[in-house]
């Protein structure tokens, strides 16, 4: 955004001591507002090695750091880090007060999924995925859960968890002490122990305290606030509790709702201005905001009025992502089409490649590079082909692949994925917000394959598809809402907004699950458009009730 700065702007940049809450509705410039406040500092002479600013990615720090103009290698980036970053620094730094030897490369037990593979198989255990993931999540909740802090907020330990894995906790923490290793919670749970100390906490004291995307922080996270900001008590915070959708990796929107808890005589101010979005979204997204606090009350935007925002139902996926690349098409450089899962950005990822549409993809991977989907195709290409590794079963190999042979290609993946067992190795997959949802995926690979004629037609066309993926100026990206957060565009399309999708059939969390659509309308800087097939999102009932339909469709 451009200067000036707006009241509200100028009071964040200008906020003297103490512990400040500014609460930023989406488009509102708070990285901005954050830059400006350090680069005042600066310019008041405050030195630079008394400022700590955290933030949750490496790109977020080296965006304040180009936008401050100041140039610095990855290993010094001095007061901009990461939560976890500043916490191996501080373990690094003090490694001689921990209560075991940290050894040279401490990361090399691959975050503790050796050794918890090691107890699983000495205890008589399955070690499947499943089990894996299970178990690492219950041993971060309960290494988390065992550090020190304020009571009524510590509530990551569940007693399933102590009762299902419990009995193979104390062994896990005792070899990985032995071996001196750390895995990714210890970033944070062994820096935070540190500095529970008051001769160490003494040592990690900073003047000025700033975090960015406060809804997205742990306990453990606060309290690394607290700890360091002790002496001075100079913290500022930038936080909007509505776009909290990280609560499957532990962050906790009530740290921001109860923050004169933790930082007692804070003082909470609000940034409504938003910039990015027109008026018609602005009064949309207040409609929908799971959490109506002062900011949502007091949102507004400057910019002109725009088109009305759409609903739209359709009867199949197949009609909506025809429909939506058909509006896609007359913008593509600057439209974004969002969804749920991957599953759902497959869809469109496999149109696109079919029609020859540029698109880029959000995030590391799609539905095309997920392992479920990768492992069907490398089993199709090696049972299509005519050669295998002399140690093959060959007996299992020929007349599977005879069988394929005479079949249509979706009846073959079917069967592939029949004699491989897939369903059975993925259906017990543990559900969080960003996976791909492996057995959907499956289905959705057969669904496609069906389209064509013979089995090495789709194959061709598979790898063109698992190849796909590229930057262009008129490229329409595509990506999950996860993927999404912080970026923008003139037009998005909101697919897959019904029942079972969003929210998810899977979800425990009914909130964060509203709070991902709020994240959602909140990207476009000109036009939204949302769809459904079946039954609309309960989240939007009420707002599609209040409207007349026309078309078909609804007109906000």
């Amino acid at each position: 955004m451009k200067l000036p700065f707006n009241p509200e702007q100028l009071d964040a940049v200008n906020c003297r001591a103490g512990a400040w809450l500014w609460l930023a509705t989406a488009g509102s410039g708070k990285t901005a507002v954050l830059t400006e406040r350090v680069m005042r500092l600066l310019q008041e002479n405050q030195p630079l090695n008394e400022i700590l600013a955290l933030t949750f990615t490496a790109e977020a720090a080296d965006n304040m750091l180009e936008r401050l103009g100041i140039k610095m290698s990855k290993s010094e980036r001095y007061g901009f880090k990461t939560f976890h970053s500043f916490g191996l620094k501080v373990v690094f730094a003090e490694k001689d007060s921990l209560p075991f030897r940290l050894a040279d490369n401490p990361f090399e037990s691959l975050n503790g999924t050796k050794v918890i593979r090691e107890l699983l198989r000495s205890n008589g255990r399955k070690v499947g995925k499943k089990e894996m993931q299970e178990v690492q999540g219950a041993f971060s909740r309960m290494k988390r859960g065992a550090v020190k802090l304020p009571v009524e907020f510590c509530k990551d330990t569940s007693l399933r968890d102590h009762r299902e894995w419990g009995f193979l906790y104390p062994e896990y923490v005792r070899r990985m002490r032995a071996g001196g290793w750390l895995d990714f919670d210890d970033m944070l749970v062994e820096a935070v122990n540190l500095l529970e100390k008051p001769g160490i906490r003494a040592r990690w004291q900073y003047k000025w305290v700033l975090c960015d995307e406060g809804q997205d922080t742990d306990n453990l996270q606060f309290r690394m606030l607290q700890l360091i900001s002790e002496k001075h008590g100079n913290v500022f915070v930038v936080a909007d509790v509505n776009q909290c959708m990280y609560g499957f990796r532990g962050a906790k929107p009530e740290n921001v709702e109860k923050f004169e808890a933790w930082f007692p005589g804070a003082q909470i101010r609000i940034l409504p201005e938003n910039y990015r979005s027109t008026p018609e979204i602005v009064k949309f997204g207040q409609k929908i905001a799971p959490i109506k606090n002062q900011l949502v009350a007091n949102m507004r935007t400057s910019n002109p009025s725009g088109v009305p925002i759409v609903i739209m139902p359709y009867t199949s996926t197949s009609e909506e992502v025809n429909a939506v690349l058909q509006e896609v098409a007359k913008d593509p450089g600057q439209s974004a089409v969002l969804a749920r899962t991957n599953q759902q950005i497959g869809f469109f990822e496999t149109e696109c490649t079919l029609r020859g549409i540029k698109f880029h993809l959000l995030g590391r991977s799609g539905f095309w590079k997920t392992s479920e989907i990768r492992n069907v195709l490398a089993l199709a290409k090696f049972l299509s082909g005519t050669d295998e590794p002399d140690s093959y079963p060959q007996r299992l190999v020929h007349p599977l692949r005879a069988r394929i042979q005479t079949m249509e290609p979706g009846a073959a993946l079917d069967e592939i994925i029949l004699a491989a067992k897939l369903h059975e190795l993925y259906s017990n997959d543990e559900y969080e917000e960003e996976a791909n949802f492996a057995i959907g995926n499956l289905d959705t690979i057969v669904q496609i394959a069906y389209r064509f004629e013979t089995l090495s037609e789709f194959m061709e066309f598979a790898n063109r598809a698992s190849h796909a993926s590229r930057k262009s100026k008129n490229a329409v990206t595509l990506g999950t809402i996860h993927a999404a957060k912080g970026l923008e565009w003139d037009n998005v399309f909101v697919v897959g907004a019904q029942e079972g999708k969003l929210p998810h059939e899977k979800a425990a969390d009914m909130q964060e699950e509203e709070r991902i659509l709020y994240v959602s309308v909140s990207r476009p800087r000109k036009r939204l458009q949302i769809s459904y097939v079946g039954a609309i999102s309960r989240f939007l009932e009420e707002v599609e009730g209040q409207n007349e339909a026309s078309e078909n469709k609804v007109v906000l």
